[in-house]
């Protein structure tokens, strides 16, 4: 969520026990609730005070702020890049199911005689709606419906073409490649392998980015409530393994 929009915040629930200050659990809150005042501190937006929000409590929300310059403290999310091409896909689909409507079935046509009723013609525009439902229908022999094929000027394939190209677009904003979410007709391991690898760095850099917001305010905080004076260079760090374990088999092939 905090890499799609930009930022996320979670509330600590702090607990005291046993004679030191503990964090017992981490609560995602929703990031249209939160604004950010003129020194990058998150406020929290209310009824009362929607626009520039109220103060909370010191070292109780935890930040996740993805890079977006200094002077940016909501950062850049994904969700600005794939706007475009989720807004392209929507309209696409749209038009997609309206062009199946159309040519997907004939047209049906009632004609009925001149000077015939209203209550004829309400009639017999009762009997084609019927026809999109039922199978078939009775009319007086006065009156007639025809099926009209419409001619198409496009092809199916227009609409599958760009459906697939923003898929494609997206898949790069995200994961940096396709291969690993499209596979298509075309492709080779080593490419799917190179691709895998990207995708890879990618989600090394978001855990790492996620390491980092938690070892400067969470668990410094931690650790200042239970040890307090605790010089920079002593606080522990935590930081996601994301590398794939070493190969067991080959590593029993080689002791043996």
């Amino acid at each position: 969520h905090g890499v799609h929009f930009g930022y996320r915040l979670a509330e600590i629930m702090w607990e005291y026990s046993e004679g030191q200050v503990w964090i017992k659990n981490i609560i995602c809150r929703k990031s249209r609730y939160f604004a950010f005042d003129i020194h990058g501190a998150p406020r929290l937006l209310t009824i009362n005070n929607p626009i520039y929000g109220e103060e909370l409590p010191e070292r109780k929300m935890q930040r996740f702020v993805c890079p977006g310059g200094d002077d940016n403290p909501y950062g850049e999310g994904l969700a600005q890049r794939l706007y475009w091409w989720d807004w392209f896909k929507k309209n696409n689909v749209k038009f997609w199911v309206l062009f199946n409507e159309r040519f997907g079935s004939p047209f049906a046509v009632g004609k009925y005689p001149p000077g015939s009723a209203p209550e004829q013609k309400k009639k017999l525009m009762t009997v084609l709606k019927s026809i999109q439902q039922e199978t078939g229908c009775t009319i007086p022999n006065d009156q007639a419906i025809e099926f009209i094929e419409a001619q198409r000027y496009g092809t199916i394939n227009s609409y599958e073409q760009l459906l697939n190209y923003c898929d494609a677009s997206a898949s790069k904003v995200i994961v940096g490649q396709t291969l690993t979410t499209q596979v298509g007709d075309k492709g080779s391991l080593a490419a799917g392998q190179v691709h895998k690898e990207v995708k890879d760095e990618i989600v090394k850099a978001d855990a790492d980015l996620l390491c980092y917001f938690f070892n400067n305010e969470t668990l410094r905080w931690a650790i200042d409530y239970n040890m307090p004076g605790l010089a920079r260079e002593e606080y522990p760090k935590l930081w996601i393994k994301c590398e794939e374990g070493e190969d067991l088999d080959k590593r029993i092939g080689r002791d043996e």
